[in-house]
């Protein structure tokens, strides 16, 4: 792609070379496109793709929309919910980049109806791994994947050496779980994770901890406008518990910060979506709290993966879950390949997550004992202060909470990208919480 993409003339002197012909003669040249090894080489590359959707993307929208969103620097990873869709996709994606002398290559797809419209000298001779479709719901495994990391971990407790033999004990256990792993051929797990017909769609995220892992998963509730909804588990995440002893509600902590990152990753391959609203929960209570505290309540390692936290996912849209409900609770321990298949909890999430309203919160708001154990030691000056000459200027609660929440978001477009969309519910209750 470099290649392509010319470098102003003014700015070609920057990339002056000395060139040895056949002769041995050495000439003064210049490099009239973008080069290998230049720092910004990267950025004009990019900007120049975008550039290409930004000016053709009133006649190429859903090739735009795939430059400006699905490119990794030159590759691209696309998807889409039909065969005719894909098709589409393609046709576009080559028309507007071909505007720009670019011609992309190594098309790979799991659909053999597509690859038979695409000419053969632009696909890719070898499925790459990600295309595998045996690979690439690898993370939903994660329950089975975890018992191994912990397994390398103990060995490394062990510090046993690479060309090393294992104890037995390590053997035995490392035997027992290869000698299960073919059951994970017996798993069938449902491809379409995106329904074309659903209304509605709500991210869902689990979080939980044990003394040897934290896991994190996500499920997208799909809703149908006559009632019935649809879950399905699009990510997990594993990592097992740092060697340094942590304690359990801040290994519970670490899980909801492992939650959040992943939900970013998910958020961004969701953008499409219309996304009503994201929620989260957790079996701790002490996380649970620290989460809803504001930050600066905290020491530094509560405070600032907090912070983190709320960033993603609001603290009034943080639950409390018994630890037989929490879906995470599998991956925080490891699953046998042979449990999983049938671990309804895991593959489906809590029975009550696709009927909503069967949720009970727990509606304490007192904090929990060990959660004042990362409270961070303060010395206060007390100032008499009133907010009631601004309270006074209201008629009721309802009118206070909307200009409290008008305000939050006049801040907030301040710090970040901005919204102009009517206030929601969150934010609403934001704006209580502040008074």
């Amino acid at each position: 792609m470099y290649r392509q993409i010319l470098v102003d003339r003014s700015d070609c002197n920057y990339q002056r070379i000395l060139w040895k012909d056949k002769e041995g003669a050495t000439r003064n040249a210049r490099l009239l496109t973008v080069t290998y090894g230049m720092k910004p080489s990267g950025y004009l590359a990019i900007r120049c793709l975008r550039q290409l959707a930004i000016d053709d993307g009133e006649q190429y929208p859903v090739g735009a929309r795939a430059v400006l969103s699905d490119f990794y620097v030159d590759d691209e990873m696309s998807g889409a919910m039909s065969t005719e869709e894909a098709l589409e996709l393609y046709r576009q994606v080559t028309a507007l980049l071909a505007g720009g002398g670019l011609e992309l290559r190594k098309w790979a797809s799991n659909s053999e109806d597509v690859l038979k419209e695409i000419p053969s000298a632009l696909r890719e001779t070898q499925v790459p791994l990600e295309m595998d479709p045996n690979n690439s719901v690898k993370s939903l495994l994660a329950p089975i994947i975890v018992r191994a990391k912990i397994f390398m971990q103990s060995l490394w407790q062990l510090k046993v050496g690479w060309d090393e033999a294992i104890p037995t004990g390590q053997v035995e256990l490392w035997n027992s779980f290869r000698e299960a792993l073919p059951k994970i051929q017996e798993i069938t797990i449902p491809r379409c994770t995106i329904a074309t017909n659903a209304t509605k769609f709500y991210l869902r995220g689990f979080c939980d901890a044990s003394e040897s892992a934290y896991a994190a998963c996500i499920y997208l509730v799909s809703e149908f406008e006559r009632g019935k909804v649809e879950v399905r588990l699009v990510a997990a995440k594993t990592r097992v518990a740092p060697l340094k002893t942590v304690s359990l509600p801040r290994l519970e902590l670490c899980s909801a910060v492992l939650l959040v990152r992943v939900m970013k990753i998910v958020q961004d391959c969701l953008s499409h979506l219309q996304i009503q609203d994201v929620k989260a929960w957790t079996d701790s209570t002490v996380a649970r709290d620290w989460i809803r505290g504001n930050p600066n309540r905290w020491k530094t390692f509560v405070a600032n993966r907090v912070s983190e936290i709320r960033d993603v996912i609001p603290p009034v849209n943080w639950h409390h879950i018994s630890g037989n409900e929490n879906p995470a609770d599998p991956a925080s321990r490891g699953v046998a390949p042979g449990d999983l298949r049938e671990n309804k909890l895991w593959w489906n999430g809590p029975p009550w997550l696709s009927h909503p309203a069967a949720f009970v919160e727990d509606s304490s708001k007192d904090l929990s004992e060990e959660a004042f154990m990362e409270e961070r030691n303060v010395v206060s000056v007390n100032v008499n202060c009133t907010f009631r000459s601004i309270i006074d200027n209201f008629a009721n609660i309802s009118q206070l909470r909307h200009r409290t929440a008008t305000w939050l978001r006049f801040i907030a477009n301040l710090r970040g990208p901005k919204r102009f969309d009517p206030l929601d519910a969150v934010e609403l209750d934001q704006a209580e919480y502040v008074w």
